[in-house]
């Protein structure tokens, strides 16, 4: 057996929905095991994964705090960075224990820190995934807080000492040393016709979901388009125990029982904040995106980019989910032509690399 180790970073569910199209390619190879470390829910990678896995439930970065899917809390961040990094060497002996325990033979990163130190520490081989690192999301910060300097500097250091780097579209900041790959997303299972009948969706009506990309979520509900029943909104990570079904509006628990990107390409139209893995699976879903720009995070300007150079899309405000306004906006995109075309999916680079260089 090969054992692959994946320390994926628990900001958001992005970095976690990357890894995981990735792990999916690599279970074609029977002789290939998987270990994950993150401190993401482990259901959100029963969900995302085909096979068997063994997981680790372990904080492995830091990241950025956040109040809500687009307020950064950087003191609290601070205060966390302050706690956690440099990594202790208690923590990278014990980590390094489980990882010869396993015998693990190569370590995958999805920006966390610690894969790639514990890979150091071990001499295991180490691969980093990355469409921006963290040094690249904090210099912004530091006119105002100069107490990033110290992280940025030990970032920088970590990353390098990576064996082997992918960078992947949508990218940040470009290193030309290293390989781009494509965007990398998760393959949907089950056809749109199976979703809408398992949502209680009828064929006539139009669905739309709405995505905070894992983020808690909150909406004023009566402000959306109710009165149009040809249109039915689907929104997860509610603060519901089941589904609920509110006119023409079915809430979805956190932890609900649909995989995503399913929902993704049963929709008519995708709303969501902007973010990695939501931009990447309506890019492959090829439907149009009406998408809540990130002011203060740097990566939502890239992002946007990206949006509007190879999807359909168009920004909006979160005021206009909360004040009505965006059924104009819904109505302007929702017939839209996207055109069809074909696209590789970046899982099938990395796993290909892997497989050819290091299995």
């Amino acid at each position: 057996m090969f054992h692959i180790a994946f320390f994926i970073t628990e900001h958001g569910f992005g970095h976690a929905s990357r890894a995981s199209a990735i792990i999916n390619r690599l279970f074609a190879y029977p002789e290939i095991k998987i270990s994950i470390f993150s401190m993401v829910p482990k259901w959100f990678f029963e969900k995302s994964l085909s096979c068997d896995f063994q997981f680790f439930s372990v904080q492995t970065d830091v990241g950025l705090i956040q109040t809500n899917p687009f307020t950064e809390d950087l003191e609290k961040t601070l205060g966390s960075l302050e706690r956690f990094f440099p990594i202790s060497d208690n923590l990278l002996d014990s980590i390094g224990d489980v990882l010869k325990a396993l015998k693990v033979d190569f370590i995958v990163s999805d920006i966390s820190p610690l894969g790639i130190e514990a890979a150091g520490r071990t001499q295991i081989k180490s691969l980093l995934i990355e469409n921006f690192t963290w040094d690249w999301i904090y210099e912004p910060y530091l006119s105002k807080y100069p107490e990033f300097l110290k992280y940025i500097e030990y970032f920088k250091a970590v990353y390098l000492k990576a064996d082997f780097h992918f960078q992947t579209n949508p990218l940040c900041f470009r290193d030309f040393s290293l390989p781009l790959i494509d965007p990398i997303f998760r393959d949907k299972r089950i056809p749109k016709h199976e979703i809408k009948n398992s949502l209680g969706i009828p064929d006539f009506s139009k669905m739309i979901l709405i995505t905070m990309g894992g983020i808690p979520f909150t909406a004023n509900l009566s402000k959306l388009n109710t009165q149009k029943n040809d249109f039915t909104f689907v929104i997860p990570g509610m603060n519901v125990t089941s589904i609920t079904r509110k006119k023409n509006v079915i809430l979805l628990p956190h932890d609900h029982e649909f995989f995503h990107p399913d929902l993704v390409h049963a929709s008519e139209l995708v709303i969501g904040k902007v973010g990695y893995s939501t931009i990447a699976e309506v890019y492959s879903a090829q439907i149009p995106f009406l998408y809540i720009p990130r002011k203060n995070f740097r990566e939502s300007k890239i992002l946007e980019e990206f949006i509007n150079q190879e999807m359909v899309g168009s920004p909006i405000d979160l005021e206009t989910i909360m004040d009505g306004s965006i059924n104009s906006h819904i109505l302007e995109l929702i017939n839209a032509t996207v055109r069809p075309r074909s696209m590789t999916n970046g899982a099938d680079e990395i796993t290909k690399f892997i497989v050819q260089n290091i299995f």
